[in-house]
């Protein structure tokens, strides 16, 4: 698996642009698509809500990781 660090803005909108394209074809339902990134949203919250002096880049990999997760999950 690739990582890479999105500190630009340009990096961050095409990863952006990537999911929301990945999760909204035709396979998936979009108030599915929708349901897991509020889910994968939801979960990522969760886990950094106790420690705020976490980095952005490890909750930005973390929530990235977790909608990708969320998503093949739903298509199973």
């Amino acid at each position: 698996m690739d990582i890479q660090y999105l500190g630009s803005g340009k990096a961050s909108k095409v990863a952006v642009y990537y999911i929301t394209d990945y999760i909204t074809k035709p396979s998936l339902k979009i108030h599915a698509g929708l349901s897991v990134l509020v889910y994968a949203l939801g979960k990522n919250r969760q886990k950094f809500v106790q420690n705020l002096n976490t980095l952005d880049d490890v909750q930005s990999k973390s929530l990235l990781m977790k909608i990708v997760n969320s998503k093949l999950s739903r298509l199973e």
